[in-house]
């Protein structure tokens, strides 16, 4: 016996298991009490199964492919219940989240309510075993179906032949058809029925014959578990189309929806939209994320309108890449954890994500197939800048004043082609994160660019400081060095001033990323006799504040157990030791915790 990845079984425990569930695939296949009991046992066990996150202690401390066995079992067993569920109650006409539908040989649920007794105990008369139904495969959400739906389903129910009548005969379409000519209208079949703790048939009330979409709905909180209902079928599974995702239909004029006989006015199929699923998935996803790292990850605000408006792709893509860019923010060892965490949502609702991507770092977006988020990759470090220089938007190449044949050939050290780099980055990642923030002057608060009247702005501005930066190193302007400084700060300030209001972690994709905008200035600071502060966060506090960087601070996030400094949004200078004595006209900026209040 060998699994799916194609494992030999190393003991005998395999075997049992494979056995097992054998044993377990025919009972839930026969109508009876215990499958009925089986099913349930079942049932607890997959939802015991949903409090083990791979991504949390002490599990991450497993090695990355039983993490993802795990799931695997864990959604295939999801899988496994769902359809059993749906099979069985296929087979007997009704859907499988509930609501009064057409039996399908014609007959209407709960016929017995014709006199006006309403105790519906023909319902479970009606049940008959062997009843079949072409293309009766459906998948269907567990969530969807309330667990006393499944006790209440006469899928699982025994049906018991009368006292002296022998085993019914499996119904087929042609019997259907016979048994509907041979029975009066309004007459049913009795039969005794155990009596069950396990099993109690309520009336359908106009509060149970709700359509699907009002009763069950998408709701996120029933999407929030690993086991998704979104999935590409293996090569050597069924596909199934939409047409046999729908309850059959009944050529009984009486028990056509809208009839006066019928039992209920609402739809006669389960519609449910897969990406939907998948977007509801990935909200959880997000939220859970932002739960457990909200040191460095706020609650978002809440979605404006537009942003819901969209088809379930757009959903899909919008809260993809959200993810992914708040995954930037947090310590690099717990990004990697939580990436590979949506990684694994992804594979297990029919998206993967290749692996190659998952362990590329300059991938900071990972795609998902079918068009729904193409990857964005957007490197901290190049191995040929000036080719990566010559392949931005020509547009940062005329803001430059450079032809882009002229900006791959600039000698080492001149800032040119980092700076072309680096500002189509920070264009991108403005209009990837929608909770960036920058000040376009020094004296101004960083505002959001969530907006993109906003994001307009930065960008013109970004022109303007490009523009100026570039003509500072023109041969033929004659700048100071001191001038093509101030001028290459001042760039530093918008190019590299992208913050989030609540700072980043110090150790994190984004700090890098400022850190490496930072050091474009080295060559210019040292030819003016500057240099350039480089010190970890951690070992900044207020009096560096005040020495090296401008008074108009940033306020950060207020209490006592918060870093000091919590960002560096302007890089800070200072004159070389043994430099000509002078005002230090280059000092940076900083996010600053907020004083305590005095007390009096």
């Amino acid at each position: 016996m060998t699994d799916a990845h194609g494992h030999r079984p190393r003991h005998a425990h395999a075997v049992r298991l494979g056995a097992f569930a054998q044993a377990a695939t025919d009972l839930l296949d026969s109508p009876s009490q215990c499958g009925e009991a089986l099913f349930e046992a079942l049932h607890e066990c997959w939802l015991a199964l949903q409090n083990v996150p791979g991504h949390l202690p002490p599990y991450r401390d497993d090695p990355r492919e039983v993490v993802e066995r795990f799931e695997e079992a864990r959604t295939q067993l999801g899988w496994a219940l769902r359809e059993a569920s749906a099979l069985t109650a296929a087979a007997h006409g009704e859907r499988p989240a509930g609501g009064g539908t057409s039996e399908p040989d014609g007959g209407e649920s709960g016929e017995g309510d014709r006199d006006g007794d309403g105790d519906g105990d023909e319902r479970v008369g009606r049940t008959d075993p062997g009843a079949s139904v072409e293309g009766g495969e459906a998948e269907v959400r567990l969530d969807s179906v309330p667990k006393d739906r499944v006790t209440d389903s006469p899928s699982h129910a025994s049906a018991v032949p009368e006292e002296g009548e022998g085993p019914k005969p499996p119904r087929t379409p042609e019997t259907s058809q016979t048994s509907q000519t041979s029975e009066p209208p309004g007459t049913s079949v009795p039969s005794e029925t155990p009596e069950t703790p396990e099993i109690s048939v309520t009336p359908e009330t106009p509060e149970s014959a709700e359509t699907p979409d009002e009763q069950d709905g998408l709701d996120p909180a029933n999407l929030a578990k690993p086991s998704v209902s979104v999935r590409q079928p293996r090569p050597t599974e069924p596909t199934f189309a939409a047409s046999e995702l729908t309850t059959p239909q009944s050529t009984d004029p009486q028990s056509a929806p809208g009839s006066p006989h019928s039992s209920s006015p609402g739809p006669t199929a389960v519609r449910t939209d897969p990406l939907a699923d998948f977007a509801a998935v990935l909200e959880q996803l997000e939220s859970e994320l932002r739960s457990e790292q909200v040191r460095y990850l706020p609650q978002p605000a809440s979605p404006r309108r537009e942003d819901r408006d969209g088809d379930a792709a757009e959903l899909v893509g919008r809260v993809w890449r959200r993810v992914h860019m708040a995954l930037l923010r947090l310590p690099g060892d717990v990004a990697a954890e939580w990436r590979t965490t949506a990684a694994a949502r992804a594979a297990l609702a029919g998206l993967p994500v290749p692996d190659e991507e998952v362990a590329d770092p300059d991938v900071i977006v990972l795609g998902l197939p079918d068009g729904l988020c193409p990857a964005e990759r957007l490197p901290l470090d190049f191995a040929d800048l000036p080719a990566a220089a010559r392949d931005a938007d020509p547009k940062f190449h005329r803001y430059l004043g450079l032809p882009a044949a002229e900006i791959g050939d600039l000698p080492p050290g001149d800032p040119r082609p980092a700076w072309a780099v680096r500002a189509a980055q920070a264009e991108r990642l403005a209009t990837l994160d929608p909770e960036l923030h920058v000040a376009l002057l020094h004296d101004h608060q960083p505002g959001s660019l969530a907006e993109q009247e906003h994001r307009d702005k930065y960008e013109r501005r970004l022109a303007s400081l490009l523009r100026t930066a570039g003509q500072g190193l023109d041969e033929g302007m004659a700048w100071t060095r001191e001038n093509r400084l101030g001028a290459a700060h001042h760039l530093d300030m918008v190019l590299g001033g992208l913050v989030h209001k609540r700072p980043a972690a110090p150790d994190s994709w984004w700090y890098q990323w400022r850190t490496r905008v930072s050091q474009i200035l080295v060559p210019l600071a040292e030819d003016a006799n500057y240099e350039v502060i480089f010190r970890p966060l951690e070992d900044l506090h207020r009096d560096f504040a005040a020495e090296y960087t401008i008074a108009e601070t940033v306020k950060g996030i207020a209490g006592s157990s918060e870093p000091e400094v919590q960002w560096v949004v302007w890089t800070a200078l200072r004159r070389k030791k043994g430099a000509n004595y002078g005002p230090n006209k280059h000092k940076g900026r900083v996010v600053v915790r907020p004083a305590e209040p005095t007390r009096r």
